[in-house]
């Protein structure tokens, strides 16, 4: 496997291993203004995921 290939899957277990943390860390969290905190650095490492999917990921972890 070249190189790039594998600079790109490494790329993508670290950015699931983090929203992982994100999603653990938003379920514990009691205040909105800390969920907020969350949501905004969810942003910043997956552009594409949207808030409400976010929070549908957290929902369905718990469930």
């Amino acid at each position: 496997m070249s190189r790039i290939r594998q600079r790109e899957i490494h790329a993508r277990r670290i950015r699931q291993r983090k929203l992982a943390h994100l999603r653990e860390q938003y379920s514990a969290a009691k205040s909105s203004t800390e969920k907020s905190k969350i949501i905004d650095r969810v942003a910043k490492i997956a552009p594409s995921l949207t808030k409400e999917a976010f929070q549908a990921m957290v929902k369905s972890m718990s469930a």
